[in-house]
């Protein structure tokens, strides 16, 4: 928020404030911010939650953990049905061999 005020010059001198919240800090007294948004390089998921709000990253971490997910059974499923079909078919082998 920004405000301005004209005064005469004899006020301005009485009321003298420095840059921003410094001191003097009086007239009006200007409090610190709140809700400000703050970067940590080693936070990412704060920052990112800051962001995109706590919605919106909820569904975020829903849908990569459901990714991680999918990809792993993905590539665990193929190697244990690969592996399954392997042993079928070598027991099968060994039956009509016989």
């Amino acid at each position: 928020m920004l405000s301005f005020e004209a005064l005469p010059k004899d006020l301005s001198e009485k009321y003298a404030n420095a840059f921003g919240r410094a001191e003097p800090n009086f007239f009006p007294t200007l409090p610190e911010p709140v809700g400000r948004f703050t970067f940590d390089i080693f936070s990412p998921c704060t920052t990112l939650k800051a962001i995109i709000g706590p919605s919106l990253y909820k569904k975020l971490m829903y849908a990569i953990c459901f990714s991680i997910f999918l990809i792993v059974s993905i590539f665990v499923g193929y190697y244990v049905f690969t592996t399954y079909l392997g042993v079928k078919a070598a027991s099968l082998w060994y039956l009509i061999s016989d």
